[in-house]
């Protein structure tokens, strides 16, 4: 997939956690590694999916700000200007 990617662009391996060899060359190709470990919805048991950011990603905010607010947020900012 490395050859493949674009420049800003990113790979999502599932079930990354099950294949340390090739997030290890993700990792090695200079990709930026991000993983969000958890319970599936059917699982009793956790794992990990990574996400490998390409060094230029940089994704436009959507609605103007990041991070967004959900669907049903309470719209609150505490941050001091």
């Amino acid at each position: 997939a490395v050859p493949y990617l674009r420049s800003g662009g990113f790979i999502v391996l599932d079930n990354s956690d099950w294949y340390p060899n090739s997030a290890a060359i993700l990792r090695a190709a200079g990709l930026i590694q991000i993983d969000f470990a958890g319970f599936g919805p059917i699982n009793a048991y956790s794992w990990t999916t990574s996400l490998f950011l390409h060094r230029a990603f940089d994704i436009p905010a959507v609605h103007g700000r990041q991070p967004a607010y959900s669907a049903c947020a309470v719209r609150v900012v505490n941050d001091a200007k």
